[in-house]
């Protein structure tokens, strides 16, 4: 499917989805403490129902509804080996594979040569005890993740972390997790560590060192879904195009990293205040601006597109780790934005952009079926002149499937080709 992105002013009050980097790992969790735990607000997503099903093989059942998935934990026992269909979740993947090989000699995750790319990074030398044999639509995984003491230091991607993090209760008592990435400050493995306590786990962190002080797994729990930064994002976005908009649903404490859009954003002279639940656009300044991206990757995408349209030169730096995402995220969306009539360059490891007024827009732009990419296109509906057609929009769906359908109910005006 195609999508065609008509100029659009959009109007009204949005709630932002649900955060699909707390559902993972609550599923995980509570798929894995014996019981019946209720996970309210989740999202319900292709790479959620990845992890929902990988965790099936494993015995956890899930009945779901669109407000709360039920699930039914399992006390997990050796397998012989294990074989998952993991095609297109790099966080489903990442954050199982530490875990699971606990319990199983051998691993077989069938999957596509895309995220076999992804995964291939130096991060894979970081997991002693593991090897990795990669071949044409799966990746094999024997050895044992288990040692006294084990030491992460995440180069591209904090995912494995988090799935050390993960299967920290289910090594023996006195393992010592040892990283330097920050455990307390909004990170990724922060929200994992917060979402393993909120299923029972008592974890002690001290000057990088993390324990498990009381062994037991996870516990059965009620946990509630936070909405989702890294999605809000682009409508926080579009509402500096669009003042008659309000983005709502967020937490102003979370440990999503993707919260940092806002100083972000800030440091670009775009500033949104926050009225009874609610961010909206309260102004733009003209300034010259330098952002680094590497603690944020998925924030780019609406990040280069907002600088394409601001008053100003926009340079962005960290961009090490966008060409293992979805697709090379850098390279696609600076194409894309010069398609469509925007002064952008990368340069020297870095983006630059110099801010025009409106965007000439009137041509199809190759997204690769990325959905931060789709969603950042969309959100430039208020600053092009002429329609833009997103090739695979179907793509959103791997994190927001009514991303579309919220933007049409906002005022947004498109087609589907």
């Amino acid at each position: 499917m195609k999508a065609k992105i008509h100029p659009s002013i959009l109007k009204g009050e949005v709630t932002a989805p649900p955060s699909k980097s707390c559902t993972h790992r609550a599923l995980i969790a509570a798929a894995l403490a014996a019981g019946t735990s209720i996970i309210k607000n989740p999202l319900l997503s292709r790479d959620i129902l990845e992890t929902v099903r990988a965790l099936e093989v494993l015995g956890a059942r899930f009945d779901q509804s669109p407000e709360r998935i039920t699930v039914h934990g399992v006390k997990l026992e050796r397998f012989a080996s294990l074989t998952l269909e993991i095609p297109a979740s790099g966080s489903t993947l990442r954050m199982l594979v530490p875990l699971l090989t606990i319990f199983t000699p051998r691993l077989e995750i069938r999957t596509t040569p895309r995220l076999l790319e992804r995964i291939a990074t130096p991060d894979l030398k970081q997991l002693k005890g593991l090897d990795f044999s990669f071949q044409e639509d799966r990746l094999l995984v024997s050895g044992k993740f288990e040692a006294r003491v084990l030491e992460i230091e995440p180069v591209l991607t904090t995912q494995w972390l988090s799935g050390a993090i993960l299967a920290l209760p289910f090594l023996p008592p006195g393992t010592v997790l040892k990283t330097a990435h920050p455990l307390r400050s909004p990170s990724y493995p922060a929200l994992t560590l917060e979402v393993g306590k909120a299923f029972g786990v008592d974890f002690s962190e001290r000057e990088g060192n993390l324990t498990v002080t009381c062994p037991g797994g996870y516990k059965a729990s009620r946990y509630s879904v936070e909405g989702d930064w890294s999605a809000a994002a682009n409508w926080l976005v579009a509402g500096c195009f669009s003042p008659g908009l309000r983005v709502g649903g967020l937490n102003p404490s979370s440990l999503q990293p993707d919260s940092s859009i806002l100083p972000l954003l800030s440091a670009m002279g775009a500033e949104l205040r926050l009225e009874n639940g609610f961010y909206a656009f309260s102004g733009t300044a003209p300034v010259d601006a330098a952002i680094d991206v590497s603690q944020t990757p998925d924030l780019f995408p609406v990040l280069a597109a907002f600088a394409s349209v601001r008053p100003g030169e926009t340079r962005i730096r960290g961009l090490e780790k966008l060409k293992y995402k979805e697709s090379d995220r850098a390279e696609k969306m600076v194409a894309g934005l010069k398609k469509i009539g925007a002064e952008i360059e990368i340069s020297g490891g870095e983006v630059r952009a110099l801010g025009k007024e409106v965007l000439a827009g009137g041509e199809e732009v190759d997204v690769a079926g990325d959905h931060r990419l789709l969603m950042a296109f969309t959100a430039l509906s208020g600053k092009i002149r002429a329609p833009i057609v997103l090739d695979s929009a179907e793509g959103v769906a791997k994190s927001y499937p009514g991303f579309f359908e919220t933007f049409v109910s906002l005022g947004g005006k498109m087609e589907k080709l």
